[in-house]
């Protein structure tokens, strides 16, 4: 299932239902291992890291606006009716949940409130990174091997599957994307729930590699106009002027 932070990322103010309320769960779940990945060149980048606590809640709610960390992006931070919360996760199951350091009543109304700041800097390096992959792809045929955002605010970390890159390289990459960004593109969001759906559409898109749904929910393709097509899951601007620049 998408959620509410997925179908509309500029929402800042969401009134929902909490649905589930339980102890945080032992830490020891695969869903909970903090993950660090270990660049190249001794940089480090890092998914944000559960609060290790013993009066902890997860919490779910009917929907939500806050991301749970997931495909590179870290997780919103934000509140439930003032009780901050700074770490949110997707379990195995899709259940997300969100860590807080007090007990909501099932069935209660909660308004929900994002950190926005943090928020808007992970779309705009999320989207920028969707553009440079796209642009390196397209003017030399580098492929991104993986990205991701370390803690905000920070760098967006980009691995290329090439073993050196020139100045003149990334000089171009960065002329031609910031081009893009001032054509002012409107990005779309395909959300795709049947396997019909995505046989059909891999027929006229021959970028997308995906053959098959996810297990839980449909699958989501983020489409920059004449560029690219990519399977992605995060939050994103909805115009590539939105990122104003890169270097």
């Amino acid at each position: 299932m998408l959620a509410k932070c997925q179908k509309d990322p500029f929402l800042r103010l969401f009134k929902t239902t909490v649905v589930s309320c339980e102890k945080w769960s032992q830490p020891n779940q695969t869903w909970l291992k903090e993950t660090v990945k270990k660049p190249k060149k001794g940089k480090r980048g890092q998914k944000s890291s559960p609060i290790e606590s013993k009066d902890a809640y997860e919490i779910e709610l009917e929907d939500t606006i806050l991301f749970p960390e997931g495909g590179g992006q870290p997780c919103d931070f934000g509140s439930l009716l003032n009780i901050p919360i700074s770490y949110v996760c997707r379990t195995k199951t899709g259940r997300i949940l969100h860590k807080s350091p007090a007990p909501l009543s099932i069935g209660s109304s909660v308004d929900v409130k994002i950190d926005w700041t943090r928020r808007y800097d992970h779309m705009q390096h999320h989207t920028g990174q969707h553009l440079i992959s796209a642009v390196a792809q397209r003017l030399f045929g580098f492929e991104t091997t993986s990205w991701w955002l370390s803690k905000y605010p920070a760098e967006c970390n980009i691995d290329l599957n090439v073993k050196e890159i020139s100045d003149e390289e990334i000089k171009a990459i960065e002329t031609s994307a910031n081009e893009y960004i001032r054509k002012a593109l409107k990005l779309n969001v395909h959300e795709i729930h049947t396997s019909d759906d995505l046989k059909e559409f891999i027929a006229t898109h021959e970028k997308i590699k995906q053959d098959k749904l996810p297990e839980n929910g449909p699958l989501r393709i983020v489409e920059i106009p004449s560029l690219e097509f990519n399977t992605c899951c995060g939050t994103h601007l909805t115009c590539t002027s939105q990122i104003q620049a890169l270097k």
